[in-house]
């Protein structure tokens, strides 16, 4: 049986998602920012997202 640790175990599922942001620019901005903070490494797009031009 292999037993990880908190940390082993973040680093396994160190993904986030984003799903439909629709050119809400100050959240995605914050939640980048919360992600980069804590370690999340790769990001994923689900649906549709728009950014102004």
């Amino acid at each position: 049986m292999i037993i990880l640790s908190k940390e082993q175990v973040l680093k396994l599922h160190a993904n986030c998602n984003f799903f439909d942001i629709h050119g809400n620019h100050a959240a995605f901005e914050q939640c980048v920012k919360y992600a980069l903070t804590n370690n999340i490494n790769r990001f994923i797009f689900l649906d549709d997202y728009l950014v102004s031009a």
